[in-house]
């Protein structure tokens, strides 16, 4: 497994997402990274190294999407089930 340069992302943020520590865990006979991330909401998050490139979020920011969504549609009398 390649190591991770971990300095050249702690503490450094990514859109929502900021690594504060990073952890390996074994699966199997591979031994994998995950970033420790601290979201804008609050919420603590693992990702991989690869996903934090693109990750926005913890899941927050879709989940509040979907919730914008459901009120404008409530308000035009549109109701999700």
């Amino acid at each position: 497994m390649k190591r991770i340069d971990f300095s050249q992302f702690f503490l450094k943020k990514n859109n929502m997402l900021i690594p504060t520590s990073i952890k390996y865990e074994k699966k199997g006979t591979r031994k994998r990274a995950y970033f420790i991330c601290i979201c804008d909401c609050g919420s603590q998050t693992e990702i991989t190294p690869e996903k934090f490139k693109i990750a926005f979020s913890c899941g927050c920011k879709k989940k509040n999407e979907l919730q914008k969504l459901e009120e404008i549609l409530l308000s035009i009398g549109i109701q999700l089930m």
